[in-house]
């Protein structure tokens, strides 16, 4: 099992995403969709705790639906969403070989975002 914090999650994902739409080989592929899907699950809840905030301390605009913030509660939203993306998670997972990657180019961020996953 790995450990991960929410933060890094939210930073794998992308990188994660972008490895996934390349050319790879199909058991890396399956390796590499196991591995969003986990990511995914662990976000989700995240995500639906980010939007309660948001619809809490937010003004929902009536014509386009769109949430504005104030800086307070902005701030506030802050202080409560820090301890969770803190929050430490632990996943199970079959690690990827750099060298079954191939040719995927990636950026400096998205390397060091993803290196948890890759052997």
């Amino acid at each position: 099992m790995t450990t991960f914090t929410i933060l890094e999650l939210l930073n794998a994902r992308e990188p994660l995403i972008k490895i996934s739409n390349q050319s790879i080989n199909a058991i890396i592929a399956f390796r590499l969709l196991k591995i969003l899907k986990l990511v995914n699950d662990e976000l989700t809840r995240f995500d639906e705790v980010r939007t309660s905030l948001w619809q809490k301390h937010g003004t929902v605009d009536s014509l386009t639906g769109q949430i504005s913030i104030s800086e307070e509660g902005k701030t506030i939203i802050n202080t409560e969403l820090t301890p969770i993306l803190n929050e430490e998670v632990g996943l199970t997972f079959t690690k990827i070989n750099i060298n079954d990657l191939g040719n995927v180019e990636l950026t400096a961020f998205e390397a060091m975002a993803i290196e948890k996953f890759i052997e």
